[in-house]
C-alpha cells in the first residue's frame, strides 16, 4: 500500500496547531495564547457575538484544543500527524507517550488494527516521523507490562490506545482494573519521588498511575462521538502533557484552532459532492430507483475505467426500518424481494446488523468482490469505510421520521481520492420516501451537520418550498437556503411523481412493506418509470455538479477563503476605498523566482524563491562541527505543571531515581551504540526544511563520533540541552548557507523579478489605527507610535497616492534567504511602489541587517518602479535612513 502524503487542508490542520503550540511553549499562558492565535487570523474573541468565545480551561492547566475536520476528510492520518507537530515543538521529553482515546469498541478495534499494521499507511507514517521507533498497545498489553518498560518508553513512541470507559471510575467493580496494583509496573513505582502526582483511588502500579506520571500527550479521535466519558476528572487522573481532539462536530466547550470547509474537502477530491437527494411515492419505488441508479452508475464505472481510470463497484446501502433491531426476518425479506423480484444474485447482497455480519473479512475494494448491495439499519454508523458505496436509500415508511445520521458519511468517501472522469462517479446518491419531504431535507440537513459539514448553504431543487427557513422559491432556479453545506454540498430533486397507487399502508415497518410482492406489472411499471426518472435524475445532478464546482471556484478565489466559514460573518472586513480600485486592480507587485527543472511534480518554467529550494546545494557534512555543550546541569526533562505560568506545561528535571536508571541504560552500550542511541533521539526533534533526514544523521553521527565515551555519557544525560545544541547550530549553518547561495543566485541572474501579488479587495482587522489619509482601505492595521508618526508625515507629502499597513506573515512578502514583509507600502502618484520597514533605534541587529539585504536585492530586481527603504527615528545603520532623511527623499520621488 502506498503511502499517503498529506492534502494541503491537511497541512492546514497541522500548521494551525504548530502556531498554537509554539504560541504556548513560548509565552507559557494558553489562554492568552488562545486569543493571540486568533487576533493574528483577524478575530477578536467574542466580538460580534461570534461563535469562538475565550479560551474555555476545562482542564485547569493543561492545553486543549480542537480541529474541526468533517467526515471522510482523514482524521485519524491527521491525529497521527499530530503526535509528531506537538512533540516536536513542546520542551524536549524523556519519554514521548500518547494516551490515544476512541468513542467505541468497534473504532478500538480498528484504530489498533491500523497503527500496528506496518502496511497500513498510518502506521507507515509514524515509522516514518519517529524513526521506526513506535510502539502500540492496547489495555490488556498495557496491564501485562509488555513493551512499557521505563527504560522502552525512553527510546520510542509509545501509544496506547484506549477506550475512555476503563479510565472513568475506580468505584465501578467493571472499571477498576487500570487502578488496581499490578506487579507488571513495579518498576514504576522506583522512579516515583515526593513530586509525583498521585492518582486517587489508584495502586502505587496502577496503570493509571503510571499513565499519569508518563504524563502523555492526549489524542481524542472522532470526539464527537464520545458522550460522557471524556469528563475533566478522567484527564486530571491521566496528567496530560497536551489534549488534542480532532472531530467532525466539536462541542460547544471546544477551543477550535481549524475549521475545515466541504468545499477544501471536494477540491481534494475527498468526497462525493453534491449529494443528490430523490423523495419517492413508495418504499418499492425507492427500491426500483436505486437499483436503476446503481446500474447506471456501474455503466459509468466500466466506461471509466476502460479509459483508464481506477476500478470501481457502486454500492447501494439500503437502510431498513424493522420493528426491532434485532427483528432478523425484516432483512432477510428484504433479501428474498431483491432477489426473486429484481433478480439480483444472492452473492451481490451482504446484511450488516448488530447481530449479522456478512462482512466480515470481505474486502469490498476488491476487484473480485460481487457485493453491491448491504442491508443495515445503524450497523455502519462507524468506523466502516467503503469509497464504492454511492447510494444511500432509506426504506422507511412514508410517516416515519428518517433517521440517516448514523450513516449518511458512509456514502461520501471518494473513491481513491481522485476526482473520476465521469461527472457521476463524483457525486452521492439519497433515495427517501416521505410525505413530507420537507421534513426529510431537515433530517438529512441536521445529519449532515453531524458529520462536520458546515450549516450555512445548501441549494435544494424541490417542488415544495422550505418551510422552516427564508427561501425564495423560483420554479425554474435552485432554491437557495441558509442551511447544510458550505458551497451547496447538497442537492435535492423534486418527488419522482408516480402515478400508482400506493400499495403500502403508512403506518408499517419495513418487514410488513415487503409482505405482499408487486405483481409482474406493477414491478414492469415500476422500473419503466425508473429508467425515465433516474434519467431525469442525472441530467438534473449534471446541472448541480457544474453548479458547485463553479461556487467552490468562486469561494477560493473570495478574499475571505482563507477564513472559516463558521466565523467569517463576524470578522470585521474592509474593502479597498472606492477612490482606488479602479487604480489598484492594475498593480502587481514583483516577487522573486527562479527557473525550475522538470521535475516529477513540476514543470520547468518560474517558481517562487522560498528557504528550502536555497539549501537544495548544501552539504551539512562539511559544515563545522564545533558544537558547544555544557554538561554541567542535568537537563533530561519531562513536562510537568507549573502555578506561576498559568499551569502551563514546562520543562523540570527528571527525580533522582528516574535520572539514574536513564544513565545506567547508557552505560551499558558500547561507544556505537550510545551514538546510535543518541542519533536516533536528537532526530525526532530536528526538522528542517531543505536539509533531508539522511544529511541531518549524518552530521549528527559525525559530531558525536569525536566525543569519547564520558562525554556521550554526559550528552545523553543531558539529553534536552544537547538537542537544543544541535538545533542552534544546525539552523545558525542553514542559515549562512541560504544567505551564501540567495546572494550568488543574484549575482549570476539566476533570481528574477516577475509581477505576481495583487492587493486583496478587503482585508481582516481585529483592530484598526487611528484613521489617516489616504490610506488604501476603508481601514488599515494597527501601528506602534514612531510607525504613525512616520506614515502620517508620509499621508502629508502631496506626491503620495496611497499608503497601506502591510499585515506580517499574511501580506506582501519578500521572499528571499529570509521571508520579509516591509511595515508599509507606499505608491506614489507617478506610480512608483515603496517599500517601507521601519525600526526604532535600538532594533541595529542582525536580523535587521538581514531584512535590509534581501529588501535592497528585492528592489535591485523589480526595477526602478520599485524602491526600500529601511528607516529608524534618528540613528540608523549602513544602507538605512533617519526619519529625516527617508522624508526628505520620499517628498522627490514621482
Amino acid at each position: 500500500m502506498a503511502q499517503l502524503e498529506l492534502k494541503d487542508y491537511q497541512s492546514e490542520v497541522l500548521s494551525d496547531l504548530e502556531d498554537f503550540v509554539r504560541e504556548v511553549v513560548n509565552t507559557g499562558q494558553i489562554a492568552q495564547s488562545y486569543r493571540k492565535y486568533w487576533l493574528d487570523r483577524g478575530i477578536v474573541l467574542g466580538r460580534n457575538d461570534i461563535s469562538l468565545k475565550a479560551y474555555n480551561d476545562t482542564v485547569p492547566g493543561v492545553p486543549r484544543v480542537t480541529s474541526k475536520v468533517p467526515t471522510a476528510g482523514g482524521k485519524t492520518f491527521i491525529a497521527c500527524n499530530a503526535i509528531h507537530t506537538i512533540f516536536k515543538n513542546l520542551p524536549e521529553r524523556a519519554a514521548k507517550v500518547v494516551a490515544w482515546f476512541v468513542p467505541s469498541d468497534t473504532i478500538l478495534e480498528q484504530t489498533l488494527e491500523k497503527l500496528r499494521d506496518p502496511n497500513n499507511p498510518y502506521r507507515q507514517r509514524l515509522d516514518t516521523l519517529f524513526n521506526g521507533r513506535v510502539v502500540i498497545v492496547d489495555k490488556e498489553s498495557a496491564l501485562m507490562g509488555v513493551d512499557i518498560s521505563p527504560v522502552q518508553v525512553r527510546e520510542q513512541l509509545t501509544i496506547f490506545v484506549l477506550s475512555a470507559q476503563s479510565f472513568i471510575d475506580a468505584r465501578r467493580p467493571d472499571q477498576a482494573r487500570v487502578y488496581r496494583d499490578n506487579g507488571y509496573l513495579e518498576d514504576y513505582a522506583k522512579l516515583f519521588d515526593e513530586n509525583t502526582k498521585r492518582v486517587r483511588n489508584s495502586g502505587e502500579t496502577g496503570l493509571i498511575q503510571v499513565l499519569s506520571y508518563l504524563n502523555p500527550l492526549v489524542i481524542v479521535d472522532e470526539s464527537h462521538n464520545f458522550t460522557a466519558d471524556l469528563r475533566v476528572d478522567m484527564f486530571n487522573n491521566i496528567n496530560p502533557c497536551f489534549i488534542y481532539e480532532v472531530t467532525a462536530t466539536p462541542r460547544d466547550t471546544s477551543n477550535i484552532i481549524t475549521f475545515i470547509g466541504a468545499e477544501k474537502l471536494k477540491k481534494a477530491n475527498m468526497v462525493k459532492l453534491p449529494v443528490i437527494v430523490h423523495n419517492d411515492q413508495s418504499v418499492d419505488a425507492v427500491i426500483t430507483n436505486a437499483i436503476t441508479l446503481r446500474d447506471n452508475l456501474e455503466r459509468q464505472a466500466v466506461a471509466n475505467q476502460s479509459n483508464g481510470g481506477d476500478y470501481i463497484r457502486p454500492i447501494v446501502l439500503f437502510q431498513a426500518q424493522p420493528k426491532t433491531d434485532e427483528d432478523s426476518q425484516t432483512f432477510d425479506k428484504i433479501k428474498e424481494r431483491l432477489v426473486s423480484q429484481y433478480e439480483i444474485p444472492s452473492e451481490y447482497i451482504a446484511i450488516k446488523t448488530a447481530n449479522v455480519n456478512e462482512l466480515k473479512g470481505i474486502n469490498l475494494m476488491a476487484d473480485d468482490c460481487k457485493i453491491r448491495y448491504i442491508i443495515t439499519v445503524n450497523a455502519l454508523k462507524e468506523g466502516w469505510d467503503c469509497p464504492f458505496a454511492y447510494i444511500l436509500a432509506s426504506l422507511a415508511n412514508r410517516t416515519s421520521k428518517i433517521d440517516v445520521e448514523q450513516i449518511l458519511g458512509r456514502i461520501l468517501r471518494q473513491p481513491y481520492a481522485k476526482k473520476q472522469k465521469s461527472t457521476f462517479l463524483n457525486m452521492s446518491y439519497t433515495f427517501t420516501c416521505s410525505r413530507d419531504f420537507q421534513q426529510t431535507l431537515d433530517e438529512i440537513i441536521k445529519s449532515l451537520n453531524r458529520a462536520g459539514f458546515s450549516s450555512k448553504d445548501y441549494r435544494s431543487a424541490s417542488s415544495t418550498p422550505y418551510q422552516q427557513r427564508e427561501i425564495v422559491v423560483n420554479p425554474d432556479v435552485p432554491t437557495q437556503a441558509d442551511e447544510l453545506f458550505s458551497l451547496g454540498d447538497f442537492t435535492g430533486v423534486a418527488d419522482s411523481g408516480y402515478n400508482q397507487v400506493e400499495a403500502n399502508s403508512d403506518t408499517t415497518s419495513t418487514d410488513e412493506l415487503f409482505s405482499n410482492p408487486l405483481s409482474s406489472s406493477e414491478l414492469s411499471t415500476m422500473r419503466s418509470n425508473s429508467e425515465n426518472q433516474v434519467s431525469e435524475l442525472l441530467s438534473s445532478a449534471r446541472q448541480q455538479a457544474e453548479e458547485y464546482e463553479s461556487e467552490i471556484e468562486n469561494t477560493s478565489n473570495s478574499s475571505l477563503s482563507n477564513l472559516p466559514r463558521d466565523v467569517a460573518e463576524s470578522a470585521d472586513v474592509y474593502t479597498i476605498a472606492e477612490s482606488f480600485r479602479s487604480i489598484v486592480a492594475d498593480i502587481k507587485i514583483p516577487q522573486l523566482c527562479y527557473n525550475s527543472t522538470s521535475s516529477v511534480l513540476f514543470e520547468p518554467g518560474p517558481m517562487l524563491v522560498d528557504k528550502e529550494m536555497l539549501l537544495e546545494d548544501f552539504d551539512l557534512d562539511i559544515e563545522n562541527k564545533d558544537i558547544q555543550f555544557d554538561p554541567s546541569e542535568s537537563s533530561t526533562r519531562l513536562i510537568d505543571l507549573d502555578s506561576d505560568k498559568d499551569y502551563t506545561p514546562v520543562q523540570s528535571g527528571l527525580g533522582a531515581a528516574a535520572l539514574n536508571m536513564f544513565r545506567q541504560y547508557y552505560m551499558t552500550l558500547n561507544n556505537e551504540g550510545k551514538i546510535r542511541e543518541l542519533v536516533a533521539k536528537i532526530m525526532q526533534s530536528i526538522n528542517i526544511a531543505g536539509i533531508t533526514d539522511a544529511k541531518l544523521r549524518i552530521y549528527i553521527k559525525a559530531v558525536l563520533e569525536r566525543k569519547n565515551s564520558d562525554e556521550l555519557i554526559a550528552l545523553a544525560a543531558n539529553i534536552g540541552d544537547t538537542i537544543e545544541a544541535f538545533k542552534t547550530k544546525i539552523n545558525e549553518l542553514a542559515d549562512h548557507a541560504r544567505e551564501r547561495r540567495f546572494l550568488s543566485m543574484v549575482t549570476v541572474d539566476q533570481i528574477f523579478a516577475e509581477p505576481l501579488y495583487s492587493f486583496p479587495e478587503s482585508i481582516i482587522l481585529p483592530q484598526t489605527c487611528v484613521p489617516l489619509r489616504k490610506s488604501l482601505y476603508k481601514a488599515e492595521g494597527t501601528v506602534n507610535p514612531f510607525e504613525y508618526r512616520i506614515i502620517q508625515k508620509v499621508a502629508d507629502l502631496d506626491n503620495i497616492l496611497f499608503w497601506h499597513r502591510n499585515p506580517s506573515a499574511k501580506g506582501f512578502c519578500i521572499n528571499g534567504f529570509i521571508n520579509h514583509y516591509p511595515d508599509f507600502i507606499v505608491v506614489t502618484k507617478g506610480g512608483k511602489v515603496i517599500m517601507l520597514e521601519t525600526k526604532g533605534d535600538d532594533r541595529r541587529s542582525p536580523e535587521s541587517m538581514a531584512r535590509l539585504k534581501v529588501g535592497k536585492a528585492w528592489a535591485q530586481l523589480a526595477g526602478n518602479n520599485y524602491r526600500y527603504y529601511m528607516v529608524f527615528d534618528t540613528k540608523s545603520m549602513e544602507g538605512a535612513y533617519s526619519l529625516n532623511q527617508f522624508i526628505d527623499i520620499l517628498s522627490h520621488i514621482q
